[in-house]
């Protein structure tokens, strides 16, 4: 067998990784227990084929958050200054070109009063829709589907809401390319007036 081919599987997977989208899913409920979770994976269109990997759960009781991926035993904090803050706003304004965001579930509550529950529920209404709309007008692809359910005979809340986000590798890798074409022509643009910056300095120190 030519050694050529074990180069095959390789290339069929990376292939595979730019076909596919990255999804970021963070779920909170509160039946049967409460729980918040964010769960990182790769998404493909055809069959809705997908990949999810948990990072994080935090549940009450449990002493806090608990990374499924831990990234070293230290804290990191972040200095950055005002070209870095440029830089990481044209890289999120390019990822919501084509980020897809859906969000569904539903929230009972009730304050034990009918009268205020029906007035809370007004104002949650509203909100959600306020909401809704400023989402659309900012993202062309996203879909809200929050069901509401006052509940008048006692009080409660229980909520169960998962938010998907999602974005093509392709789309990814194009953004950060520009935002890092740009980041670099204004930093030599900068050298050349005499500036003393130079290359973007996103630094990490321990905290």
């Amino acid at each position: 067998m030519p050694y050529g081919y074990f180069g095959v599987a390789p290339l069929l997977l990376f292939i595979l990784f730019l076909a596919a989208r990255i999804r970021l899913e963070l779920v909170y409920c509160t039946c049967p227990r409460e729980e918040f979770a964010l769960r990182l994976g790769l998404l493909w269109q055809v069959r809705r084929c997908q990949i999810r990997l948990p990072f994080y759960t935090w549940r009450p009781g449990a002493g806090g958050g608990q990374p499924s991926a831990r990234l070293g035993g230290r804290r990191w904090g972040a200095r950055v200054r005002l070209a870095d803050t440029r830089f990481l706003l044209r890289l999120a304004a390019g990822l919501l070109q084509r980020l897809e965001l859906e969000a569904e579930g539903w929230i009972r509550f009730g304050t034990g009063d009918a009268a205020a529950t029906g007035f809370a529920s007004g104002l949650i209404w509203s909100g959600l829709g306020l909401a809704q709309a400023l989402v659309q007008q900012v993202l062309r692809r996203s879909r809200i589907r929050i069901q509401l359910e006052p509940e008048f005979a006692r009080g409660c809340l229980e909520v169960d809401l998962k938010c998907i986000a999602a974005v093509p590798v392709t789309h990814i890798i194009s953004v950060a390319a520009r935002a890092l074409t740009y980041l670099w022509q204004e930093q030599a643009e900068r050298k050349r007036r005499g500036g003393k910056e130079g290359w973007p300095n996103i630094l990490f120190r321990a905290s």
